[in-house]
């Protein structure tokens, strides 16, 4: 599956390595750009969406097609964001992880 750009959606306006990428990327030719959570955009057909860290859908999410591909879903940063609901998430899973507990007296 091809794509025709890369579209970057930061966590927020101050993300420079969004913002760093998408000048690399233009260098070489690559279309890209940044779009925000609350931009007026539309995915085109065949957008690569790459999500940088935000743990919220966009506004724009319900605009999104079946050929659209979506690196580091939201849904999957929203995991990852506390370190308490991986170690769960980890633990649910059967991944190994560091001894952890929420107990502050066993801490």
């Amino acid at each position: 599956m091809g794509f025709k750009r890369i579209i970057f959606r930061p966590y927020s306006s101050d993300c420079g390595g969004a913002r760093d990428i998408v000048k690399i990327l233009e260098q070489q030719g690559i279309e890209s750009k940044r779009v925000y959570s609350s931009d007026k955009y539309t995915p085109e057909e065949e957008d690569f969406i790459v999500n940088w860290g935000a743990s919220y859908p966009p506004e724009w999410a319900y605009k999104i097609k079946k050929t659209n591909v979506i690196l580091n879903h939201w849904s999957a940063i929203k995991n990852s964001v506390s370190k308490i609901l991986s170690f769960q998430n980890f633990k649910n899973a059967g991944i190994p992880t560091p001894d952890w507990t929420l107990t502050k007296s066993v801490a």
